[in-house]
């Protein structure tokens, strides 16, 4: 297939009308006209390597430019986003509130005695419940601070 692939090639470029000698003195040419302008050759390199590597410098800078942008733009999205569930969530629970009050006012008004021993037995159960955690509030908040402990000396009787 690459032995197909070189004929094509040939074929499409024609048949070289060139002699050998030809070819030589054009190669020889060649090499004469790059060896007496290598400067302006080197010359021509430098300028367009600066060139190039400008254009990337540049063509960074605003995809940087592009990326924080979008960084922004995605990082003010998700505050949005965060904002627009916060207000959901109170709403939900704003409603839920308020749902759960007319139903108690509603179950206060058929039968109040039976609503305040539901309420005391409720309130009870949650306190037993929670009985380390009260006790636990209630120690620290009773303990002195240590420093004003030793300020204060021993204690008198």
């Amino acid at each position: 297939m690459v032995e197909n692939e070189k004929k094509r090639r040939r074929k499409a470029s024609g048949p070289s009308t060139e002699s050998a000698e030809q070819r030589d003195r054009r190669r020889e040419y060649k090499r004469r006209w790059r060896a007496e302008n290598a400067d302006k050759i080197a010359q021509q390199k430098r300028v367009w390597r600066e060139n190039n590597l400008e254009h990337d410098r540049e063509r960074n800078r605003t995809y940087m430019r592009e990326r924080a942008a979008e960084a922004r733009t995605a990082e003010t999205r998700r505050q949005q986003k965060a904002e627009q569930a916060r207000a959901r969530y109170h709403a939900d629970v704003e409603a839920s509130r308020a749902r759960a009050k007319e139903l108690a006012a509603r179950r206060r008004e058929a039968d109040p005695e039976k609503y305040r021993d539901d309420k005391r037995r409720y309130n009870k159960a949650w306190r037993e419940h929670r009985r380390e955690e009260i006790n636990a509030r209630l120690r620290e908040r009773n303990r002195l601070d240590p420093s004003q402990k030793a300020a204060a000396g021993p204690p008198v009787l």
